[in-house]
């Protein structure tokens, strides 16, 4: 269940409520598959699912960490920016 919004009486609304939960499932069915990316350096990158909107080059998420780790004997997480 996710909550959208909130009613005049402090009710939660949800997507499923306003009739968004299909759509959202569908945008996230692929967020779910972390996408391989390679660096100026030629270095293989794994980004998934960044939660900024703002941010265009995405974020490491805890499944491309594990798809990483397996594919080799180092593995580098971005952290953040602060």
């Amino acid at each position: 269940r996710t909550v959208v919004a909130y009613d005049r009486h402090d009710r939660p609304v949800t997507a499923e409520q306003v009739g968004g939960a299909g759509a959202m499932a569908v945008l996230m069915r692929d967020a779910l598959d972390p996408n391989l990316l390679q660096t100026l350096e030629g270095t293989p990158a794994l980004v998934h699912a960044g939660p900024f909107a703002n941010i265009a080059h995405g974020n490491a998420s805890l499944v491309a960490d594990l798809v990483g780790a397996r594919g080799g004997d180092y593995l580098i997480t971005e952290a953040g920016f602060g």
